[in-house]
């Protein structure tokens, strides 16, 4: 969605106000959380596309289907409309996932970043950073 090109733009913009990097740690935690998201966003695909589905409109049905098979071919998501074990199944997977950190101890991150993380009240310590916002909006987004 380009939110890193966004706020690096308006950081660059406008200097006088706060930054969402209130350290050089935060923008290295916040570039790490960044190439982090593609497994998120694997983890969460399925729940959030059997959402979507019941959202749209009939006509469009079939074709969200086919487009949706065509990119992973590995989300069944009528199973998980009509299946509530899989559907169950899926939702405590991204409950592992968010409630554990896991994929938080992968190549993306520092050994010294992953020594910190949930070391205070945030993330990676006691500052709230971009890092912050990208891992827990999309934990917002899928609770809702």
């Amino acid at each position: 969605m380009d939110s890193d090109t966004i706020v690096a733009y308006l950081e660059m913009e406008f200097p006088q106000y706060p930054s969402v990097y209130p350290t050089v740690e935060g923008l290295q935690e916040s570039s790490a959380m960044s190439s982090f998201m593609p497994k998120i966003f694997e983890v969460e695909a399925a729940t959030a596309e059997a959402f979507a589905f019941t959202v749209f409109e009939n006509v469009d049905h079939k074709y969200f289907l086919w487009k949706f098979d065509e990119r992973d071919g590995i989300i069944n998501t009528p199973k998980l409309l009509t299946d509530s074990t899989a559907l169950l199944e899926n939702w405590t997977l991204i409950q592992r996932f968010f409630n554990g950190f896991e994929g938080l101890i992968s190549k993306n991150f520092s050994a010294e970043q992953l020594g910190r993380l949930k070391s205070g009240k945030y993330l990676f310590g006691g500052y709230c950073s971009y890092a912050d916002i990208l891992y827990f909006s999309l934990l917002f987004w899928v609770l809702i």
